[in-house]
Parts: C-alpha cells; sequence; structure tokens
C-alpha cells in the first residue's frame, strides 16, 4: 500500500519523467493518427484489414514508443507498390520497405565510427578499416536486412488508375535487435581481416551516445 502511495505521489510531483514523456508520446500518436485518418480517408485510402484509425493509431505509436533511455524503440520503412492485382501491389510494396531499412542501418555505423575516431575513442587506422569493410559488404548487409521476414504493422490500399491497385506499407523494425543483427554482420566481416577477439570489434562498433 505505501509503494501505490509513493508511486502515485511521485507521479503527481512529476517524478516518473519516463511515465510522463510515453503519455505525451501516446498524445502525440494519436493526434497525428487523426489527422492522417481524415487526410488519407478523403483520398480513398482504405486499411487491407480492419479499421484505418485503429490501424494508424497503432502504427503511430509505435513510430513514437520509447524506451527506458528515452531512445526510439523502432526504427520505420515505407514502401509503395501498384498492380492490377491487390495481393502483388502489396507484395512489391512489402519488399521496396524491406530493401529501404539496410539504408539507415549502414549510416548509424558510419556515423558511429567517425564519432568513436573525432573522440579518439578509436584510432585513426581502426576508424578506416571499418569504414571500408562497412562499406565492402554493403550489398550483403542489403540482402541479409531485406531477406528479414518482418511483417508490416500498417497495409493500405486504394483504387489506382487503370484498374490498377494502389498499396502502401509502413514497417517498424525493432532498432536494437535490427542494429544488433547488422553489427554482427560488420564483426564476421572485421574478424576475416584482423586479429581481434569478437568482444573487440564489438567494443569498436558500440557507440554511446
Amino acid at each position: 500500500m505505501k509503494k501505490i502511495i509513493l508511486f502515485s505521489i511521485m507521479l503527481l510531483l512529476g517524478l516518473c519523467p519516463g511515465l510522463k514523456a510515453q503519455r505525451d508520446t501516446d498524445s502525440q500518436a494519436m493526434e497525428r493518427a487523426e489527422r492522417e485518418y481524415n487526410t488519407l480517408s478523403n483520398r480513398g485510402w482504405e486499411a487491407y484489414h480492419g479499421d484505418l484509425r485503429q490501424m494508424l493509431e497503432y502504427g503511430w505509436k509505435l513510430h513514437f514508443e520509447l524506451d527506458e533511455k528515452g531512445e526510439h524503440v523502432y526504427v520505420r520503412t515505407y514502401g509503395g507498390g501498384r498492380n492490377q492485382d491487390k495481393e502483388a501491389a502489396i507484395s512489391e510494396a512489402i519488399e521496396k520497405a524491406r530493401e529501404f531499412v539496410s539504408n539507415p542501418m549502414v549510416l548509424y555505423f558510419q556515423t558511429w565510427n567517425a564519432n568513436k575516431r573525432m573522440k579518439g575513442d578509436i584510432s585513426t587506422e581502426d576508424s578506416h578499416l571499418i569504414r571500408d569493410v562497412i562499406s565492402d559488404i554493403h550489398d550483403k548487409i542489403y540482402e541479409n536486412v531485406s531477406a528479414l521476414e518482418v511483417e508490416p504493422q500498417v497495409v493500405i490500399t486504394r483504387p489506382g488508375r487503370r484498374n490498377t491497385h494502389e498499396a502502401t506499407v509502413r514497417i517498424y523494425y525493432n532498432q536494437l535487435e535490427l542494429r544488433e543483427f547488422v553489427r554482427n554482420l560488420i564483426v564476421d566481416e572485421l574478424l576475416t581481416k584482423t586479429s581481434w577477439s569478437r568482444e573487440e570489434a564489438i567494443a569498436r562498433l558500440t557507440y554511446d551516445h
């Protein structure tokens, strides 16, 4: 009982910033979903399954969800498709969304690598090696990330011109899981080019904000 009372007091005094931040982001998500629902529904877009408003609300909540450090939990990608067959249009949109997500992952590690070098956390020689390895396996990262069968959380369609169907999807990937997946691909390549242990390679590819 004392714990419940103490927790309630903390809430009233604003001493739980993480919870307050999450409430704020939930409110943001609802507002964005409402605005987008009005726009999309007026343009003929419909949810592929279920209710359009609810689907958008769920997607925006994922977009704004924060972890205990205040960082976004998910990274979002888009894809669009057009085909005379609705299912084919959706499949095209999903494929494009899955292909796109490798780009921000490569950017993450290249940026972190440059920042670690500028801070003096790793040597210039090691930084250049990591930079070159990431560039060399960009296609490998692209292929492996694209093959991850993460299903879209938002799928909307509408009739297109000339008896076609238009489809748009959004896929939300867990950022930490995706970063670890890509980091392991980079680490595997680094281990073939250096005498580093796996732990040493991971440490060089980890950026502390």
